[in-house]
């Protein structure tokens, strides 16, 4: 399943929210325009799912039948989130068996790909807003440095720099 949050990066295309009706024509939109099938909830207009969960933009959680959080990520990587499941589908399958199950805990930093121009392209479909205010946060939580690769691409589209 599904929960649309909030738009995490909004721009002229999908902009901020104001109203849950609001709301739920971008979470329409969104799953049009992903093809998605899954089923998919939306948040109140407060975020109030996203914020107990912890209010990252692209978190993954697995939960078993019981509503319990057996798998967290605080990004989403469809391998891991894959590999996630099929741990869980094991142990149902082993109880079923009638073998024992007892919890344990894993410690786990996996690497994902990473690659800019796809991302930016991506944030583009929203408009030009997304993008700067992306690149402002990166910038606020890596320093200039970060920028290189994104004001590059910026200038393979022929814009400029501006702040969000």
């Amino acid at each position: 399943m599904f929960i649309y949050t909030r738009e995490s990066h909004p721009g002229e295309r999908f902009p901020a929210v104001h109203s849950l009706a609001d709301k739920l024509a971008h979470a329409r939109a969104f799953a049009r325009d992903m093809g998605m099938e899954r089923p998919m909830l939306v948040d109140d207009i407060d975020g109030t799912l996203h914020r107990a969960y912890g209010g990252l933009p692209n978190m993954s959680f697995v939960l078993d039948r019981s509503a319990r959080v057996v798998y967290k990520a605080n990004w989403t990587d469809a391998r891991t989130l894959d590999a996630a499941c099929e741990q869980l589908v094991h142990e149902l399958r082993a109880r079923e068996g009638g073998q024992r199950l007892a919890p344990y805990t894993v410690e786990w930093a996996p690497k994902r790909i990473n690659e800019r121009a796809p991302f930016m392209e991506g944030l583009m479909q929203n408009g030009p807003t997304a993008v700067h205010e992306f690149m402002a946060a990166i910038e606020a939580v890596h320093g200039k440095k970060a920028l290189r690769e994104m004001e590059a691409w910026l200038v393979s589209r022929g814009l400029e720099r501006r702040e969000p």
